[in-house]
């Protein structure tokens, strides 16, 4: 028998421990679940973590809202890296990112070297960094169909606000 208390399996319980019947959460409960992470539940903080990614030159940055297809997440942040370097070179500035701004990854997180897919799992936004072949192989957009894609607003001090004759490199 596998015991609800375990923080794996039950990872998104309420901040008291409550559950609704059969372990969901319950409704209303969704977005204060997680303590340790404040404020990344919203649109805005997911992406802000999408054009982190397109800052760092990912490919295609994509944001899913999957709130009304899992109980797993709401969010994913899925996008593509040039290389097994580039990946670690992302994953270093989300981690660096996520901290300063006190989202901290469920069950810490750890990279394995070589690999075509880092899964970062910040409770209710799980970001997918992927090679091309592999983000081609797997299509998590596809999978996720019902999911909602979420327009990335540019940053108000991103290169994709100034003026078409503006050199002035982005901060």
């Amino acid at each position: 028998m596998i015991s609800t208390d375990d923080p794996v399996i039950n990872r998104h319980a309420v901040a008291d421990g409550q559950r609704a019947p059969g372990g969901k959460s319950a409704p209303g409960n969704r977005r204060a679940e997680d303590p340790k992470n404040p404020g990344t539940h919203d649109e805005e903080a997911v992406c802000a973590v999408a054009r982190l990614l397109a800052d760092h030159r990912c490919e295609n940055p994509v944001v899913l809202d999957i709130s009304s297809v899992s109980d797993a997440a709401d969010y994913f942040v899925i996008a593509t890296v040039r290389s097994s370097t580039h990946l670690a070179g992302v994953y270093g500035y989300l981690m660096t990112y996520c901290k300063e701004h006190g989202i901290e990854p469920l069950g810490g997180s750890k990279r394995v070297p070589n690999n075509p897919w880092l899964l970062v799992d910040f409770g209710n936004i799980v970001v997918h960094l992927m090679e091309g072949e592999t983000r081609e192989f797997y299509e998590l957009e596809r999978l996720w169909f019902n999911g909602r894609i979420v327009p990335v607003p540019p940053d108000q001090g991103s290169r994709a606000t100034e003026s078409p004759g503006d050199d002035t490199p982005a901060v």
